[in-house]
């Protein structure tokens, strides 16, 4: 019986052992399935997501953002309800509506924007308009729908370009693409697709454009309700409704996403959808509810949460942005374990989400993160900036750090941390449910007993190797954390009143507590293992006989490889043995290594670290750091002279490769001592600040290091610390000239597959300015420049990012710039630019030819003057000494010759210009600069072309190829005032390659003829004739007797004559309807005078009347046929005025029955041949000079004889007039 029990009892024990066993496998495997479940648990390396905030603060010209595009230079574009924004990481350019021309948008308030592959941006506005903006040249061209009348735009919801080059579009009309030969948007119309040829669609992307043929390339388009799949090549869809249709309201936003596994992610107002477009089926519901329940605001309504944006950023997470904050998800292995994570702006943390209205995500090249919304600017997400964890203290929010000022930490076995500070006692961090605990002072009695502290400055904190978690105090003693109680309570193995602000245990497992500030317990506390009072001992470091100096107080303790203990304290370096308790004093070995006095600062030490070398390694505050060399028993410093960054040095950690961690006032310093580099970080990079605390530093038994300051606390493993690999692009912003502001696309010229830029000589003062296009930290990129010609070795610029010459001499240069991003990934190649400066003319080789030449010339004529008076030297003595002076002026007229010719180019009352075949202007006189109403500092960027109005362009050119001179032409020159002049010019080609033949610049001389020209005018306007009037007065006076009816109308028309008169009398030219209702006033009152003699008709061409033609054109010719005509007909006069196209010619022609008679054998004639003589007379010679001096050789005035009747036929170009009115 007593068997049976034990082996019950054994059975029973041994079911109880594996019962426990099994459960502790499925708790731990519980435990290990929540903590893996949570893919943004709340880890200590966790990805913070922090984001900088660029507004209208920074430049941004607008802070409702909408959309973001990246060209092919690397810029990135961001488009506002104000107008379109170039940014460069350091600047914005903003493009918006100033004007009508092409270098501004028609719209301000932009919807979206698309960067294709050719590097044009497509900017879509609140108005349906499309434009295309290049932005090499910076201008905004419209483009239409080719089925659509210019008012009428469809609403477009999506951009995309295909693998092929093929830009779609789709609207709530259909899918569209754009042809690039009409450069318009077409309707893609084929009977296979006209099921989606009048849908609305969405969002747009294309799958298969890997490695997979074209036919298996397909698009996948958002519908109401599910996506569209349609094969462009063959024009086939198939429809897949995976949402309720009533309650699908966001496919309008076009939310369709692929991720890195080419799954479709599309949403609305339920949530999230994944789909497989390979197995053509819907993979899982993402539920709205899963990421509403970590929004900050309390039951927020589900259409708080319209997604607006979507995208998949380079590390595979998905951002989707909403009304309601940006929701992040990411899943493993499939989509089903997925997991979201809510970020909303949040008040009390400044590096959260400025808003929660997300429109617009984009994902640039280098993979930083841009959301845009409104109002509140741009969001931007620096993966690569945030490198270290950052714990800080964040109001009105108590799952936070208590107090930024961090004095010890420690990271006990079980993961947790725990954070001493200065003013908010100790704080506990658990990774796995992410809450903040803390113990304080409770001064208000508020707290529960367990969080309880006496006082809340905590100089230290540590665990011992049972498990222990023990803090030093500022005044307090020790302080013990009790687990059952869950907090911290009173230890007495210290004195009370201690002031404990080292602890650390020795390999014997001795607690070693450093303590200062009372004379009476200042020194180091051994503790052993059994941590009984009794077996404490203490061993103090003031000694009575210590130099006044010498303050005993204890910041550092560290047991080395040996047993010994180093002690560090103000002004002091102790080393003691422990078998004997002997005390070495190392401090003047220590100063004497520093090489400072005791009163200096850089003898307090602060941290004491031995290497994996077993080099011991002193940190001090001003002194830097400080090796102690065993052989030599002497200390070597690295100091700032060494590359330190700052000599204010609080702690040192050694990671797992080997490298150095420094804490000092300068940042976090990374010491490759295989290399010999140092890599500062700063609060750029995600730390806490700049200033570190002493103390304040630990390192983790995997490796993560904590470093804490007086702005919070930094944790980080540094073998996974991510640097960014992304080489910049450099991209040239802008060239000043002097300080004027040049687009470098308006200068740049492309030479032989070179970039070039040619100045004058007076264009010689430069500065270029420049971008490196990574925007992780674009304040901290570097760049390095140099100018081949002037600059020796490369220009080290830092973070400048400009460079400037002045005073450059005439000749070739070569720039080159070159950058790095802020991690230092070097874009060796860089940009280069050639610089051409050209001489003066006075300093060109043609000129220095003729100046040798003619040198040459009088030398040769002295030196064979010469060879003659050496043979009659004896008889010629006087001869040759006048021949010396005549060689002597001649070389003193010669060497002013210039000065002469430059006072004759200045001092010349006709115009003189230099210029270059593309029209640019190099020299101006003064002469020019009265005539062109252009001061000589305005001409530089003049084309002589636009002033000449290009009338006689086309022979100019001519004239130089051929003959290299041109003139004496008459030409219409436009000054600045507006007011066209007329002048006379003559030209002469300066040809630089005489072989070549090619004319590279042209000296003009202009004459100013205005004046002559307007008395020539005014001495050929027509002007009533005298007689005519005479007559009509005579002709009224009769009438008053016999017919006081047709003499009162005769008196009308007249009036009216005489009225249109005076106003034309003022102009050069007038519609020719004008001139046609002159001569019916004419007409009407000839029919008065002739009656039933006089039959006249009117048939012009309504096409005609509104050509401009010189005033009183008709009238003349009208008034000569009824003179002459009348002389010659039998019958009544008829009299035909007609006007008519006839292919690009305008004819107005005159036309009477009057007869025409040769001219006899004896030589004499009729009248009709009298009337032809006269008809070529005085009258109409004045009017062939006006006619040749407006329209040269573009009219021709004939007079014909058909059949009994005297044609008058005037014949102009149209070309020639619409020049003209246009001018």
């Amino acid at each position: 019986m007593a068997l049976t029990a034990n082996c019950i009892y054994c059975y029973e024990r041994h079911w109880l052992r594996d019962a426990r066993w099994v459960l502790s496998i499925f708790c731990a495997l519980l435990v290990f399935l929540s903590t893996q479940r949570s893919l943004f648990a709340q880890d200590l390396l966790q990805p913070t997501y922090s984001f900088e905030h660029l507004s209208q603060e920074q430049g941004l010209s607008y802070n409702t953002v909408t959309g973001f595009a990246q060209d092919a230079q690397g810029f990135l574009w961001i488009a506002t309800f104000n107008g379109l924004n170039r940014y460069d990481g350091t600047h914005f350019k903003i493009f918006n509506r100033k004007g009508s021309d092409s270098t501004h948008s028609q719209s301000r308030d932009t919807r979206f924007l698309y960067a294709d592959k050719r590097g044009d941006i497509w900017v879509v506005s609140y108005d349906n308009t499309l434009e295309r903006f290049n932005p090499r040249s910076e201008t905004f061209s419209v483009v239409q729908f080719a089925h659509k009348p210019t008012t009428e735009r469809d609403y477009i919801n999506s951009i995309m370009e295909d693998a092929f080059g093929t830009l779609w579009l789709t609207t709530i009309d259909g899918l569209f693409f754009y042809d690039r030969t009409q450069q318009t948007i077409q309707p893609f119309e084929q009977k296979a697709v006209s099921s989606i040829s009048s849908l609305p669609l969405g969002g747009i992307i294309e799958l298969g454009t890997g490695n997979t043929s074209p036919s298996e390339r397909r698009l996948w388009i958002r519908k109401r309700g599910g996506l569209i799949e349609f094969d462009p090549l063959r024009g086939t869809s198939n429809h897949f409704n995976l949402i309720d249709t009533a309650k699908d309201k966001q496919f309008f936003y076009g939310n369709v996403v692929r991720d890195s596994s080419d799954f479709l992610w599309l949403t609305d107002l339920e949530g999230l959808y994944c789909f497989d477009p390979r197995s053509k089926s819907l993979v899982v519901h993402v539920p709205q509810e899963s990421y509403i329940r970590q929004s900050l605001f309390k039951n927020p309504p589900k259409n708080y949460f319209t997604t607006r944006a979507a995208i998949c950023a380079p590390n595979g997470m998905l951002w989707f942005g909403s009304t309601g904050g940006i929701v992040l998800l990411r899943y493993r292995g499939s989509p089903k374990d997925y997991d979201t994570k809510l970020l909303q702006s949040n008040d009390a943390n400044p590096t959260s989400l400025s808003g929660d209205a997300v429109r617009a995500l984009f994902a640039d090249k280098s993979g930083v993160i841009w959301a845009g919304g409104e109002p509140f600017g741009i969001n931007k997400y620096t993966p690569y900036r945030q490198k270290f964890q950052l714990f800080r203290y964040l109001p009105f929010d108590t799952n936070s750090l208590a107090n930024n000022y961090v004095r010890g930490i420690c990271q006990d076995r079980s993961g947790t941390l725990w954070v001493a500070t200065h003013f908010g006692g100790i704080s506990r961090y658990n990774p796995q449910s992410g809450i903040w605990t803390r113990f304080r002072d409770d001064i208000d009695k508020t707290l529960p007993r367990r969080l309880r502290l006496p006082i809340n400055e905590i100089w230290s904190i540590f665990e011992d190797r049972f498990g222990v978690v023990w803090a030093g105090t500022r005044g307090k003693g020790l302080l013990r954390f009790d687990k059952k109680l869950d907090g911290f309570v009173s230890s007495s193995l210290v004195p009370k009143t201690a002031y404990v602000q080292v602890i650390t245990e020795d390999s014997d497992g001795n607690l070693l507590l450093g303590t200062r500030g009372n004379t009476t317990i200042v020194g180091v506390f051994i503790i052993p293992p059994d941590r009984k009072e009794s077996s404490v001992q203490f061993i103090a470091t003031k000694q009575s006989s210590s130099n006044k100096f010498m303050t005993g107080d204890v910041l550092a303790i560290h047991e080395d490889r040996f047993g010994a203990l180093w002690v560090g304290g103000t002004y002091e370096l102790l080393r003691i043995t422990r078998q004997s308790n002997r005390i070495e004093d190392f401090t003047p070995k220590f100063l004497s290594g520093l090489k400072n006095s005791l009163t200096n600062v850089g003898s307090v030490v602060t941290s004491i670290t031995e290497d994996r070398a077993g080099t011991i390694w002193i940190s001090s505050k001003g002194g830097g750091l400080a090796h102690y060399d065993r052989d030599r028993d002497c200390f070597f410093v690295t100091n700032e002279q060494n590359g330190l960054p700052n000599n204010s040095v609080y702690a040192m950690l050694e990671d797992n490769q080997g490298r150095f961690w420094i804490s000092s006032d300068a940042g976090l310093t990374m010491w490759n001592r295989q290399e010999n580099t140092f890599r500062t970080f700063t609060t750029e990079d995600g730390l806490q600040g700049r200033e570190y605390n002493r103390l304040s530093y630990f390192k983790s038994a995997n490796g993560t290091m904590f470093f804490g300051g007086t702005n919070g606390l930094n944790a980080f493993h540094p073998d996974h610390l991510r640097f960014n690999p992304f080489t910049p692009p450099l991209a040239l912003t802008s060239i000043h000239i002097f300080d004027q502001e040049i687009r470098p696309d308006s200068l740049i010229q492309n030479h032989q597959g070179q970039e070039r830029i040619i100045l004058k000589h007076d264009q010689n003062f430069l500065t270029f300015r420049f971008a490196a296009l990574d925007f992780h930290v674009p304040q901290n990129n570097l760049y390095a420049y140099k100018l081949e010609g002037v600059d020796r070795d490369w220009v080290q610029n830092g973070t400048k990012h400009e460079a400037t010459y002045t005073n450059l001499n005439p000749g070739e240069y070569t720039f080159r710039v070159r950058g790095a991003n802020s991690d230092g990934a070097w874009n060796m190649a860089g940009l280069t630019l050639h610089v051409i400066i050209l001489p003066p003319w006075w300093q060109t080789w043609w000129f220095r030819v003729i100046l040798i030449f003619a040198i040459l010339g009088v030398l040769a004529a002295v030196l064979q003057s010469y060879r003659g008076r050496i043979q009659r030297l004896q008889e010629h003595r006087e001869e040759l000494l006048r021949h010396i002076e005549e060689r002597r002026r001649a070389e003193d007229e010669l060497q002013h010759s210039e000065e002469k010719f430059r006072a004759l180019f200045e001092t010349s009352p006709l115009g003189m210009v230099l210029w270059q075949v593309n029209g640019s202007v190099l020299e101006v006189n003064a002469a020019f600069a009265t005539i062109s109403g252009y001061a000589a500092e305005e001409t530089d960027m003049l084309n002589f072309w636009d002033i000449l109005n290009d009338t006689h362009s086309a022979s100019i050119r001519y004239s130089l190829q051929h003959r290299n001179a041109f003139g004496p032409v008459e030409q219409t020159l436009t000054p600045k005032t507006g007011e066209k002049l007329s002048v006379v010019l003559y030209g002469i080609a300066i040809v630089e390659n005489p072989s070549e033949m090619s004319v590279e610049r042209i000296w003009t001389v202009i004459e100013d003829v205005t004046e002559r020209k307007r008395a020539l005018d005014a001495m050929l306007r027509y002007q009533l004739n005298p007689h005519f009037m005479f007559n009509v007065l005579n002709s009224v006076n009769a009438l008053m007797g016999e017919n006081q009816r047709n003499a009162k109308r005769m008196i009308i028309q007249f009036s009216s004559l005489l009225r249109h008169t005076l106003v034309a009398s003022s102009k050069q030219t007038a519609p020719l309807g004008d001139e046609i209702e002159a001569v019916e006033h004419y007409l009407a009152i000839e029919k008065l005078r002739y009656e039933e003699r006089l039959e006249a008709s009117i048939d012009a061409d309504r096409r005609t009347l509104d050509f401009n033609v010189p005033v009183f054109l008709v009238q003349p010719l009208v008034e000569n046929a009824i003179k002459y005509g009348m002389q010659t007909s039998k019958q009544p006069l008829q009299l035909m005025i007609s006007s008519r196209l006839e292919g690009e010619h305008l004819v107005i022609e005159v036309a009477n029955t009057g007869s025409w008679v040769e001219t006899m054998a004896n030589g004499t004639n009729n009248g009709a041949a009298l009337a032809k003589q006269r008809s070529t007379g005085i009258g109409l010679e004045n009017l062939r000079k006006r006619l040749a001096q407006l329209y040269m050789d573009e009219q021709t005035l004939e007079i014909i004889h058909e059949q009994g009747i005297v044609r008058i036929r005037l014949t102009i170009t149209v070309q020639e007039l619409l020049s003209r009115k246009t001018s």
